[in-house]
């Protein structure tokens, strides 16, 4: 919930302060009715739930690149740092296409000078999370490039790959490992893929690579029996919390696709972890935050594809579908801890734009900027704490030759339609209010 306290800025930081040094720590607080109704009238002056939407400054991420470069921005962390893939068609190559990994210094454009992570011996990287310490996990080419073979990383803190230290390992029979997630304490998650297998997905261990004995998560029980030997089954991790909670979608005993959510730093249990669907056949989960919640799509029993938000450590429920910009599909990329879910849904017209979810109501993200495009918001691919949204758009060039991306860093600022402002009067009452209740507290020590 957002709230909004402008003029009494200073107040309702003396009123936080206080109320977190002394009353809540006061083993008589709540013994004394005039305590409790100073700490119950202050919580509605103060801090009133704002009912106005949100508007957004825009960051072009791409502002400092070379006209024509293309930008699929991945993820960011709560410092708005960003991390993505660029590419462009080097005219001192033959106009072969070059592709550089990239980690911004926080809230700034790509830099290409100081931002590129590709390891220095050659090759790129290919970025996909980012945790508040600055490392970064993805995948880096290696081996023949006409083998399409893939290794999952992780780097050390705002450090380029390294990758003879950073490599996380190929896991099984794998033919590529993609390490999809990280979170605060260096726990990574991965997906490996093979022809033969389908696809496997771990949790490691705080900064360790893949120990393929102890970090498989497993499955929802849904395995192929005709491949020989073995049988094939398929799991993918998309997301890990700061509690090691992983999700991600999994095939069930019917060999249909679900979301799951596995306990903290646990495998997956078919008989707890399957969060079903909306209504339909198959479902995924993109991910979580630190309360639980869950987020992704969901086939509906009508056939549309919607995004859903889970309740702490619940299924999927009657009150998960999100709903949609007025067209019939939409998906939930990203939560933050405050409860803003992002992601794309289509418009009654078909149009693909970026949305927020937020205290119960879906926003179209290009309507709350402040900043005139020329071109639309697609997708909205993360949110972190303090309300950054991370977004992709599309576009068609001017020749119409090709699609190209651009990505944008949307910060959210202050607007004067939020709440009215408080009056002087309550501002003395509130002053007066915290003073009586001081001394109060204090005749009882």
């Amino acid at each position: 919930m957002l709230y909004s306290c402008r003029s009494l800025g200073a107040v309702c930081y003396l009123f936080t302060a206080y109320t977190e040094g002394v009353f809540l720590q006061h083993p008589l607080l709540f013994k004394h009715p005039l305590t409790a109704l100073v700490l119950t009238g202050l919580g509605i002056a103060i801090c009133q739930p704002s009912s106005a939407a949100t508007v957004y400054s825009v960051l072009d991420l791409g502002k400092l690149l070379p006209e024509g470069t293309d930008i699929r921005a991945a993820n960011m962390n709560n410092q708005g740092q960003v991390v993505g893939l660029m590419s462009y068609y080097d005219p001192l190559k033959d106009n072969q296409i070059e592709f550089h990994g990239f980690r911004t210094t926080p809230n700034s454009p790509i830099n290409p000078i100081t931002d590129y992570i590709d390891p220095p011996n050659g090759g790129f990287a290919s970025p996909s999370a980012i945790n508040d310490l600055g490392q970064v996990v993805g995948l880096i080419p290696f081996g023949n490039p006409e083998w399409n073979l893939y290794e999952a990383f992780r780097t050390s803190a705002n450090s380029p790959v390294n990758a003879a230290t950073d490599k996380l390992g190929l896991v099984g029979l794998g033919s590529f490992s993609f390490a999809q997630s990280i979170n605060n304490a260096g726990q990574v998650a991965i997906v490996t893929s093979s022809r033969f297998l389908g696809s496997f997905s771990y949790r490691t261990t705080p900064n360790n690579p893949v120990n393929q004995a102890t970090d498989d998560i497993g499955s929802l029980g849904g395995i192929v029996k005709d491949v020989p030997s073995f049988g094939a089954r398929f799991t993918s991790a998309f997301a890990i919390n700061d509690l090691g909670q992983v999700v991600g979608a999994s095939w069930d005993i019917n060999l249909q696709t679900h979301a799951f959510r596995t306990a903290p730093n646990s495998s997956i249990n078919p008989n707890t972890d399957d969060l079903g669907t909306l209504g339909g056949s198959y479902s995924e989960a993109k991910a979580i935050n630190n309360l639980g919640q869950v987020v992704g799509f969901s086939t509906t029993a009508n056939g549309e594809t919607n995004a859903f938000l889970t309740a702490p450590n619940s299924p999927i429920s009657n009150n998960s579908n999100l709903g949609t910009l007025g067209g019939s599909f939409s998906l939930a990329n990203d939560i933050n801890n405050l409860g803003q879910v992002v992601g794309e849904s289509t418009t009654a017209n078909g149009e693909r734009r970026a949305f927020l979810y937020k205290n119960g109501q879906i926003f179209d993200l290009n309507k709350l900027i402040t900043s005139s495009l020329d071109v639309t918001l697609n997708s909205a691919i993360a949110v972190n704490n303090f309300g950054q949204i991370l977004t992709n758009s599309e576009f068609i060039d001017p020749d119409g030759n090709r699609l190209r991306n651009r990505a944008f860093l949307l910060t959210p600022i202050a607007s004067s339609t939020d709440v009215p402002e408080p009056s002087l009067s309550l501002s003395i009452l509130i002053l007066a209010a915290i003073a009586i209740s001081t001394n109060r507290l204090l005749l009882y020590k």
